[in-house]
C-alpha cells in the first residue's frame, strides 16, 4: 500500500513538473521570438488570466471526433496554468444543452479541477450520442445563450477564448431545422448590455464534408451577429483537429501576449485627437494621445484642395509625452500691393493621415500573424478637419515699416494738436516799474496787469534819449522740437533803450542775461512761471521791472 502511495505521489509530482516545464519552455520560446515585447509585458504575462469556453456538440453526427476532442481537450487543460478558468458546455437537444455536470462554468483551474475533468470528460454524462438517442440534437441557440452567460458571469477573466466544436447545423425537436424561430436579438442585446470583454471566437467546423447538411439551418450568421465575427476553421478529419489542438496549445502564451498588446494599443488609438491650427502663414497639426512607448512617432500626410497651401509629407515626427506638434505646410503668396493689405486663405476641408510608428512593429506583426489577428495594431488613423483661416500680408512694404510709419505720424499729429490746443499761454502777469533817481530814491513809475504779448515802457520820462521799450511775448513750440527752434514759454525783447539786464530773482545782484536793442531771451516756462526781474539803466536813473 505504501509503495502504491509513493508511486501515486511520484506520478503527481511528475505531472506538476511536466506542466511547469512546459510553461517554462513556452516562456523561453516567447522571449526568443518576442524579446522587446516580453521585456515590456513579461511580468504582466504571468498575471494575465484567461477564460476558456469549450462548447462541444455531442450529437450523433459528431461521434467520429469524440476521442480526439476529449484527449486533446485534456492536453489543452494540462498546458494552461493554474488560475485560468474553464467552461465546458455540451450541446445536444434543447433539454440537454447545458454546462457539463452543472459545475464547469467559469471554474478556476487547479490540481483538483484537472483531476475531476479527467474523470468527468469520460463520464456517461459527456458521451457522444448515437443516432436515434432520445437526447440527440444540436441546440445552437441554447449553446449561444450558455456561452453569453459564461462570458458575462461576474468574476470571469477579461480575456476570453470561445471554442465551438460543431457542424453549426441547428436542430431541435421544437423547431426542427428552423433557427429563425429563436430570439437571436435577445442574445445580441445580452452581449451589448453586459460588460464587454476581450473575446477570441473560434468555430471548429466539424463534419465539413457532409453534403446532407441543411444549409438554411447553419447558424454562422446568427453567431457572428451575437458575438462579432467568428474565426471559422474547417476540420476535414480527426487528424486535422488534433493538429489544431497542438497548434493552439503551443500558442496560448502568444495569444495572451497579443491581448495585452491589443489592450494598450486600443487605448492609445481611441485617445488620438488631431487638430489643425495656423500661425502666421504656417499651418500646424497638433496630435494629442494617451502616452505609450508602443508608438515612438507619427508619419503625417495631408490631402486638401487649397492650391495656395504647399504641404509636405512628414516621414517621422517624434511622439513626445503623448503627442506632437509639426508644421505641415505654408501659405505662399507674392505681395501684390504697395498699400497695406491682407489676403485670406483656408476655410476648406483637409484630411490629416497619421501613420503610427512603433519600435515593436516587426514583433507585433509576427504576433498577430501567429494569432490570426486582423486588428492591425500597427497602422494609423484619418481625421477629417476644417482648414484654419489664415490672413497673409499682401504688401510689398513690410508690415513693421508700416507700423513704424504709423507710430511716427500719429506722434507728430498728437504733438501738433497738443501744441495748438494743449499748451495755454494766457497767464495774467502783474508788472511793476520802479525807478531809482540820481539821489538814490526809488520812485514807482507804474503798475499794471498784462497778458502776453504786451509792451512795457517808461511812462514819465519824456526825453527821447531816455525812452525804452521792452516787449513781453509768449511762444509755442512743438514738444518734439526736432530742430531745436526754441522753448515754449515767455520771452522778453529789448525794442529800444541802451541795454537790458535779466536778473536772478533769488539773487537780485546776479545778472543772467544782458540784452542789446533787438535781442530776445527766454525768461519763463509755460509749466512753471516764476518771478521775472528786469533792469534798465538810463541817464535819468535805473529802472527795475518786476513781472509776477
Amino acid at each position: 500500500m505504501r509503495n502504491y502511495l509513493n508511486i501515486l505521489l511520484l506520478i503527481c509530482a511528475l505531472s506538476v513538473s511536466s506542466n511547469m516545464l512546459a510553461q517554462q519552455t513556452a516562456e523561453e520560446a516567447m522571449k526568443r521570438d518576442y524579446p522587446q515585447l516580453m521585456q515590456k509585458y513579461g511580468s504582466l504575462l504571468t498575471q494575465q488570466k484567461a477564460h476558456y469556453i469549450f462548447a462541444v456538440d455531442i450529437s450523433s453526427s459528431m461521434r467520429q471526433y469524440e476521442s480526439v476532442v476529449k484527449s486533446n481537450f485534456l492536453s489543452f487543460v494540462e498546458a494552461i496554468p493554474d488560475g485560468d478558468q474553464v467552461t465546458l458546455i455540451r450541446v445536444a437537444d434543447e433539454n440537454h444543452t447545458d454546462y457539463v455536470n452543472s459545475m464547469y462554468k467559469c471554474i478556476t483551474l487547479n490540481g483538483d479541477v484537472r483531476n475531476a475533468l479527467k474523470t468527468d470528460i469520460y463520464s456517461e454524462d459527456f458521451n457522444f450520442l448515437s443516432n436515434g438517442h432520445p437526447h440527440d440534437g444540436s441546440d445552437m441557440y441554447g449553446m449561444t445563450k450558455l456561452i453569453a452567460e459564461a462570458v458575462n458571469t461576474i468574476g470571469s477573466n477579461d480575456l476570453t477564448f470561445v471554442y465551438m466544436f460543431t457542424d453549426f447545423e441547428y436542430w431541435t425537436r421544437r423547431y426542427h431545422y428552423n433557427p429563425s424561430n429563436e430570439d437571436w436579438d435577445a442574445l445580441e442585446k445580452m452581449m451589448e448590455n453586459q460588460k464587454q470583454f476581450a473575446i477570441c471566437k473560434y468555430g471548429l467546423e466539424l463534419n465539413v464534408n457532409n453534403s446532407n447538411l441543411h444549409q438554411h439551418a447553419i447558424v454562422k450568421p446568427q453567431l457572428d451577429k451575437v458575438f462579432g465575427p467568428v474565426d471559422y476553421q474547417a476540420v476535414s478529419s480527426a487528424a486535422v483537429l488534433s493538429q489544431w489542438f497542438n497548434h493552439t496549445i503551443a500558442n496560448v502564451m502568444a495569444v495572451k501576449l497579443n491581448s495585452l498588446v491589443e489592450r494598450d494599443w486600443n487605448e492609445f488609438a481611441e485617445s488620438v485627437k488631431c487638430e489643425v491650427s495656423a500661425t502666421g502663414n504656417s499651418v500646424k497639426v497638433n496630435v494629442d494621445s494617451h502616452p505609450t512607448d508602443l508608438v515612438s512617432g507619427f508619419a503625417i500626410s495631408t490631402r486638401h484642395d487649397d492650391a495656395s497651401l504647399s504641404t509636405n509629407t512628414l516621414p517621422f515626427v517624434e511622439n513626445s509625452k503623448g503627442g506632437c506638434d509639426a508644421v505641415i505646410g505654408e501659405y505662399s503668396v507674392r505681395p501684390e500691393s504697395v498699400m497695406p493689405s491682407y489676403k485670406t486663405f483656408g476655410g476648406g476641408p483637409i484630411e490629416v493621415q497619421l501613420g503610427f510608428v512603433s519600435p515593436y512593429q516587426s514583433e507585433i506583426d509576427l504576433l498577430q500573424q501567429i494569432c490570426k489577428d486582423n486588428s492591425k495594431c500597427v497602422g494609423g488613423s484619418e481625421h477629417q478637419l476644417d482648414m484654419p483661416t489664415v490672413r497673409v500680408w499682401n504688401s510689398i512694404i513690410p508690415l513693421w515699416v508700416w507700423i513704424v510709419a504709423a507710430v511716427i505720424l500719429l506722434t507728430v499729429i498728437v504733438s501738433v494738436l497738443y501744441t495748438i490746443f494743449g499748451i495755454k499761454l494766457n497767464k495774467e502777469w502783474q508788472v511793476t516799474v520802479t525807478r531809482r533817481d540820481s539821489e538814490g530814491n526809488r520812485v514807482k513809475e507804474s503798475s499794471a496787469f498784462i497778458v502776453a504779448p504786451a509792451e512795457i515802457k517808461s511812462t514819465k520820462d519824456k526825453r527821447p534819449t531816455n525812452d525804452w521799450v521792452v516787449k513781453f511775448t509768449a511762444k509755442k513750440y512743438n514738444p518734439l522740437n526736432v530742430f531745436r527752434l526754441g522753448k515754449t514759454g515767455y520771452y522778453v525783447t529789448l525794442q529800444s533803450g541802451a541795454f537790458l539786464e535779466v536778473m536772478d530773482p533769488f539773487a537780485p545782484k546776479a545778472v543772467l542775461h544782458t540784452l542789446s536793442p533787438g535781442d530776445e531771451v527766454f525768461v519763463s516756462s509755460h509749466r512753471r512761471t516764476d518771478q521775472i526781474i528786469l533792469q534798465i539803466k538810463t541817464s535819468c536813473g535805473q529802472y527795475k521791472i518786476d513781472i509776477i
